[in-house]
């Protein structure tokens, strides 16, 4: 899922509470931290994610470069 699809998710969560204010009680983070959330500022917590039900799952990869110019 790429960032755009899960602020879309966070939004509609949101317009289910019926405001930011409710959102981030059901959640149980601040209004700000969630409206920096939603305008891309900050990256969603554990705690946002599980309201949407989702999780971060974080890949690494590893890249072999020429030391050649």
């Amino acid at each position: 899922m790429t960032s755009d699809q899960l602020l879309a998710k966070l939004r509609r969560f949101v317009a289910r509470c019926g405001s930011q204010n409710k959102a981030a009680a059901e959640i149980g983070v601040s209004r700000s931290f969630l409206s920096y959330v939603l305008r891309g500022r900050k990256a969603p917590g554990p705690q946002v994610l599980k309201a949407i039900g989702m999780t971060r799952r974080v890949h690494r990869s590893v890249d072999y470069v020429s030391k050649r110019p």
